[in-house]
């Protein structure tokens, strides 16, 4: 029911608890209210702490002798007072501490929601955790986490429910663990005053926690604490009494119930950047298969590099999922923060069609098929019976040695397959997505034996019936560095093979493969290009840019797909009229579903603005019935033609503003799913239909293209595209 939401300043005091001791400290007071909700401070050698949410209501706080304090509240929303000790940060282990016990006397008077007890935080993992000894109509942490109780345990006479779950911090977008001991006695009574007193065995609820299989990380602060929800009340806490013995060794660490990982120098790199190379031709200790039992096999009946590789067998069912178990102590230390790696493999399937892989860093404390975090690093789809390169997973990590962690090779359906030269090495932190160059030292050996022969041949007559023209950018029969599979390679490769050249030549266009969402800018020709699908390193998502401004962007299953290449001068000092751009472009579109193309613009002079969108072919439901819209209001709808090509042409002003939209009446995207659409005009033979002073408004800002796609899988491949004269 209440899940506080703080940010707690790091607090650095000294503390005087290394022995068992007991102090008198003086007192400082405060009133929190609407202009100064947040307090805290120092009172001897404790810490206190007071926060009121947004400042409703009315709370009061004021330390007292006996290192107490007294505290009132009415009508406010949420409410924290706090009083304890803080820890130098990351100095001081939970294991280390052999005795941490606190005396409290208290009395408390709520006519609500309150509760009463010790709350602190861990770090290296971090952790939140409560201790209530007391509560008032509501007991933690509600009976809506039931199912997130982990034991309980009988700590001085008294027994206590213990609970863990995932606290969401939505302004940190970041989850991590809450844990709970809540004392099995009667509630409070509402509308009295309750006399509470006794001792809290912190050290004895640290062990419970961690025989639960709960980790425990540095402490940052233990303080007593009175959370308050909704209700008018007081608290005076008479006394406390802080008693403690830290180690400088662990003293319990055998009640920890999973130590993950010993710790160990890292890994060293080879000249490449890999610190960890698997070919399974001396065994695979660290791989498994998700579930009970490990299906997974050493086989020689395929490899890729060696003689054996990873199979792991079809399920009935669900697919195989295949894992690495990841020491972080491997994990050299990168330059950058966090460090950036890379993972990678080859795959091998038989499904007899194209299967996606999703590649994920899982991470987990206790039960595997339950992980605390889960990220996905990357998507790629293979083809089938052929090896399958799965590189360039880049991933952040932070080195957390307290949590366990996998990386996970998942296919999205039943399928057998073999797994080989899975490698980790290090990352770019500026390798934000994924970018291929053709690499000419491989070129032609396609099935990666080292040789270029009647087999590579193969790999590429193999490659090119598996696009069958549903895909463009194809790099398994890739030779001449375009990122297609098609006849050419073809050609060229045979005739390289036969001896009948000597050479295999390379494309002259610079083209460079982008995986996943992109956003690019040429500074030198003001161009802006951008593809999105919601899709980070997954190749559902691919591009192919090439240095004359052409393009070829494919999605695949994808919910929304757009993608924009936009000549932006609005910073420009140069200023241009309309007349002097030739719009030119020439493409292959395919389309499983719904799509736009529309031309854009802006256009300026002065005060004077027009936006402009010429859609060259259209068939999403929104354009459609906004078309339809458009054209019945007939005062404003009208039909053109320029260059030979016929437009329903809406036009809306309103005072120094004009918005133009134009329809291609022929629309060549209609219920097709594959089409061309090529056109060429000077933008300035528009003017004449758009404004009526044919130079109020023709200054260029802004000029592109625009592909818009809805639940679909497709392409666009602009083989030309240009906005300006030569």
């Amino acid at each position: 029911m209440k899940k506080l939401t703080k940010l707690i300043a790091t607090i650095t005091a000294g503390i005087c608890l290394f022995g068992a001791a007991t102090c008198t400290f003086g007192s400082s007071s405060l009133v929190a209210n609407a202009a100064d909700y947040e307090k805290k401070g120092k009172s001897g050698d404790y810490s206190y702490y007071v926060w009121n949410q947004s400042g409703s209501g009315t709370a009061e706080f004021e330390n007292t002798e006996n290192n107490g304090f007294t505290a009132s509240w009415d009508g406010i929303f949420n409410l924290t007072v706090q009083k304890g000790i803080s820890f130098p940060e990351d100095t001081v282990s939970a294991f280390q501490v052999n005795k941490y016990q606190i005396d409290y006397d208290a009395d408390i008077t709520t006519d609500g929601i309150a509760y009463v007890g010790v709350t602190g935080f861990f770090t290296k993992p971090t952790a939140e955790f409560y201790i209530v000894e007391a509560w008032g109509e509501w007991e933690p942490p509600g009976t809506d986490m039931a199912d997130a109780k982990v034991g309980s345990a009988v700590i001085g006479g008294t027994t206590y429910d213990l609970y863990k779950h995932m606290k969401v911090v939505q302004i940190h977008d970041t989850t991590y663990p809450v844990y709970w001991s809540v004392a099995k006695r009667d509630p409070l009574e509402l509308g009295s005053s309750n006399h509470i007193e006794g001792t809290i065995d912190v050290t004895a609820h640290f062990q419970a926690w961690a025989v639960s299989g709960l980790d425990l990380g540095r402490l940052y602060e233990i303080m007593f604490n009175v959370d308050a929800y909704k209700s008018n009340g007081s608290v005076k806490l008479n006394s406390m009494d802080t008693r403690a013995e830290i180690e400088s060794e662990n003293v319990y660490d055998y009640f920890r119930a999973i130590v993950p990982y010993e710790e160990h120098d890292p890994l060293p790199m080879d000249k490449t950047g890999k610190f960890i190379k698997v070919d399974f031709e001396s065994g695979a200790d660290k791989f498994s298969t998700a579930g009970e039992e490990n299906n997974a096999e050493i086989t020689g009946d395929h490899s890729f590099n060696g003689s054996r590789s990873l199979h792991i067998p079809i399920s009935d069912d669900t697919p195989a999922a295949v894992f690495y178990e990841l020491d972080p102590y491997d994990l050299p230390a990168t330059e950058s923060t966090p460090s950036y790696y890379q993972a990678g493999a080859r795959l091998l399937h038989n499904a007899g069609h194209d299967v996606k892989f999703t590649v994920d860093l899982i991470e987990y404390s206790d039960i595997p098929s339950v992980p605390s975090k889960v990220k996905n690093l990357g998507t790629r789809l293979c083809s089938p019976g052929q090896w399958m390169n799965i590189n360039d997973i880049l991933f952040d990590f932070d080195h957390n040695v307290y949590r366990k962690y996998r990386i996970v090779f998942t296919p999205a359906e039943p399928v057998d397959y073999c797994l080989d030269d899975f490698f980790l090495a290090s990352g770019d932190p500026y390798y934000l997505f994924n970018i291929r160059h053709f690499d000419p030292d491989i070129q032609g050996d396609l099935n990666g034996d080292g040789v270029i022969d009647s087999l590579d041949i193969a790999v590429c007559r193999r490659a090119i019936m598996n696009s069958m023209g549903a895909k463009k950018i194809e790099t398994a029969g890739d030779v001449n560095g375009d990122f297609r599979s098609n006849v050419s390679d073809l050609v060229i490769l045979t005739k390289y093979v036969l001896g009948v050249s000597s050479e295999l030549p390379l494309s002259d266009n610079e083209e460079i493969l982008y995986i996943g969402d992109c956003s690019l800018y040429d500074e030198e020709s003001s161009r802006k290009f951008t593809s999105l699908g919601s899709k980070y390193n997954d190749d559902s998502v691919r591009t192919v840019m090439r240095k004359d401004h052409s393009f070829t962007s494919e999605w695949r299953d994808t919910y929304c797909f757009k993608c924009y290449d936009v000549l932006d001068l609005s910073e420009s000092f140069e200023k241009k009229t309309a007349k002097e751009y030739d719009i030119s472009y020439s493409a292959d579109l395919r389309c499983t579903g719904d799509m736009d193309v529309d031309i854009y613009g802006f256009l300026k002079n002065g005060y004077w603005t027009l936006d402009f969108h010429i859609y060259d072919g259209w068939s999403r439901e929104y354009t459609v019935s906004e078309h339809n819209i458009m054209m019945n209001d007939t005062a404003k709808s009208s039909i053109i033609t320029v260059n030979g090509t016929e437009y329903d042409m809406y036009i809306y002003s309103s005072g120094t503003s004009t918005l133009v939209y134009l329809y291609r009446r022929d629309n060549p995207v209609k219920g097709q799913e594959y089409c061309h659409i090529e056109n060429s005009f000077n933008l300035g033979d528009f003017l004449k239909y758009w404004l009526e002073f044919e130079d109020s408004c023709d200054i260029v800002s802004h000029i592109g293209v625009n592909i818009t796609a809805d639940n679909s899988s497709g392409y666009a491949d602009f083989k030309e595209l240009s906005f300006t004269k030569e």
